[in-house]
């Protein structure tokens, strides 16, 4: 299945955000708003926040459950604080 028929209209999204300029790795729970010929429009309900991401980006940074996305958050994040680690080590 390709991943434009896995994103259904009004299902959950969650989506790796991973800011390593601000140090912020989070995740962010979307609805699937729209579907267009190349990507899809979420909603963060919390925020009012519409997203788009592409359908190439779906497994990728967003995930169609939250155990997936959080995963890549946190290696997100723990390769960051090695490559900082690295770095603060070489001064």
């Amino acid at each position: 299945m390709q991943n434009k028929e896995k994103i259904v209209i009004g299902s959950m999204v969650y989506w790796s955000r991973i800011r390593p300029n601000t140090e912020e790795f989070d995740v962010i729970d979307l609805q699937v708003s729209k579907k267009y010929e190349d990507y899809f429009a979420c909603t963060d309900d919390s925020s009012g926040q519409r997203c788009l991401f592409s359908y190439g980006e779906y497994n990728r940074k967003v995930f169609g459950n939250r155990y997936d996305a959080l995963q890549k958050s946190i290696e997100a994040e723990e390769k960051f604080s090695n490559q900082l680690k690295r770095e603060m080590g070489d001064l």
